[in-house]
Formats: structure tokens, sequence, C-alpha cells
């Protein structure tokens, strides 16, 4: 059970799992449920500009996506996320 307030580890997606050439085109964040815990998205945004996981591309564009998420009602079950990254393809 996590506590309200609670903020959820980070989710993130690399478009480099598609190709090393692919380039991002949007982006975002999945988040169920469980049990009694309600949450909600807080941080939905493109790497690096989110933070340390992601590396800029060579021409210095985002690279994937990353996202979080916070409880703000406590229940039996815990809050999960998913980032997922919009690629193109090489």
């Amino acid at each position: 059970m996590a506590a309200v307030g609670t903020v959820s580890a980070t989710s993130s997606a690399l478009c480099s799992t598609v190709s090393a050439t692919s380039k991002l085109l949007g982006g975002g964040i999945t988040m169920t449920n469980g049990g009694g815990s309600r949450g909600a998205v807080f941080e939905s945004v493109p790497l690096p500009n989110a933070g340390p996981s992601g590396t800029p591309g060579t021409d210095g564009t985002p690279t994937g996506w990353q996202g979080r998420a916070t409880n703000f009602v406590s229940g039996a079950g815990a809050i999960t996320i998913q980032a997922y990254a919009i690629c193109s393809l090489p």
C-alpha cells in the first residue's frame, strides 16, 4: 500500500530499441490503478528534457519518452505506469 503523495518510479521508453537512426515522433504514459489505490499521471515528457536516463541524439533531439504518476488515494493495490515512445522507422 502506497501512502498518498507517493511518486511512482520513472518509466522510460527509448527509440534506440527500434534502430540507431529512429527519431522520436511523440509518446505518452499509461497508468493502471490497483486495488483501492488511485493515481494520476503528473509528468509525461520527452527525453532528455525529463532527466538523466536518456541521452540526446547527435543533433540534440530527444530520443525517448518518460513519465511518473502520483498516488492520491491510498489502497491495497499499487499504481503501475508504462511509458511508450512513437518512433520513426529507419
